[in-house]
């Protein structure tokens, strides 16, 4: 008879030995322990064990303190008491109060800060030998197209300067001499002139292609813009812009006219932009137009950008500063404070109604300013 040996204590052992492993690495998963921990604390805090904190992440309560709720769990569960004055304590953290929504209230000091400066364009100077076809009218035009587009000026068309200078009885022969330029400022309140001229004008066309004749042109031409303070009759800047031959390029029928006309688009498009900048330096002011009872009539109003509530500062014109050497107007000097004003009605195209705030002795011709903050 034979007899199987069978060695079944070696394999016995080896599995005795894995599940005794096994049940030992299970003893360490989180919930294997769940029992025998403490219950976690109430709120957003949780401890990790065995994992290495960092910045202030998964700091371990202190011993022999209770973990703390948030106080939007407290806010959650039961209402926050009201605390007297005086009875809270010195531990106690008090919450920032909101911050109030922006102040869309009107300001009247504020809102001058944007007001427009008014200008007079006078006629251009056509040096180009062309004109016939009144060249120098269109980059008038222009002009006052480009500034009207902006919106940044008031332009005072240059009739309405010659009738108020006749109205006083001053002949001059053109707005451009100094002193007319002094009396428009002081009678209306213009603060510059804008004089423009118009130069080296060179066409360069291709011959006729084609059964029907058709050619190409473009043209290059100097466009120049002066400004003048019109306070002291001095130039202020001049801005100066020639186009490249190639943003003029037309085809067709009268393509010499309209690549002419391309030319001065793009000078005068270059040139304003640059002028408008160099406008916003100039100080705004105004002039009063006559003083009745309680009522100060001012040369500027809705179109300029004044409002209802407005406060504005009243002074004597001031004395012009002229070198003795030169012959060079400096400027004028800020005359004497008068008072100060509040608009209260605006009409017409550009005027407005004042009423005196403090001082007196207001008449025609007082430099009206904006407020210094």
């Amino acid at each position: 008879m034979a007899v199987f040996k069978i060695r079944f204590f070696p394999t016995g052992f080896v599995l005795v030995f894995l599940g005794t492993m096994l049940l030992a690495g299970c003893s360490r998963l989180p919930w294997s322990k769940s029992k025998d921990k403490e219950a976690l604390p109430e709120g957003k805090t949780v401890y990790i064990e065995n994992l290495e904190p960092s910045k202030g992440i998964n700091t371990p309560p202190q011993s022999g303190k209770k973990p703390q709720k948030s106080s939007t769990d407290e806010e959650k569960t039961q209402p926050s008491p009201e605390i007297k004055e005086g009875e809270r304590g010195k531990d106690e953290k008090i919450a920032l109060a909101p911050t109030p929504p922006a102040d869309l209230t009107f300001s009247p000091i504020k809102s001058l800060a944007s007001l427009k400066r008014k200008i007079c364009l006078v006629d251009s100077e056509d040096r180009t030998g062309h004109q016939r076809e009144k060249y120098g009218e269109l980059a008038v035009l222009r002009v006052f197209q480009e500034l009207e587009k902006t919106q940044k000026a008031v332009i005072v068309d240059k009739e309405v300067v010659w009738e108020a200078l006749a109205r006083e009885g001053i002949e001059i022969e053109g707005l451009t001499e100094p002193y007319a330029m002094k009396k428009a400022h002081q009678l209306l309140g213009i603060q510059a002139f804008i004089t423009s001229s118009f130069s080296d004008l060179q066409v360069i066309s291709s011959p006729p292609v084609g059964d029907k004749g058709i050619k190409s042109s473009m043209a290059s031409a100097r466009i120049e813009l002066r400004l003048i303070d019109a306070s002291t009759g001095n130039l202020l800047r001049t801005f100066v812009e020639k186009n490249p031959s190639f943003t003029s390029v037309t085809t067709g029928s009268h393509s010499d006219h309209r690549s002419i006309v391309k030319a001065i688009d793009y000078g005068i498009a270059r040139v304003v932009d640059g002028m408008l900048r160099y406008l916003d330096f100039l100080e705004w002011f105004s002039t009063v137009a006559r003083v009745e009872d309680e009522k100060v009539y001012i040369h500027a109003g809705r179109l300029t950008g004044l409002r209802i509530g407005a406060i504005l500062d009243v002074y004597e014109p001031g004395e012009e500063i002229i070198n003795p050497i030169t012959k060079f107007s400096l400027g004028w000097t800020t005359g004497e404070h008068k008072g100060k004003v509040t608009v209260t009605h605006l009409f017409g195209v550009d005027a407005s109604i004042a009423k005196p705030i403090n001082g007196a002795g207001f008449t025609a011709n007082d430099i009206v300013k904006i407020p210094q903050q």
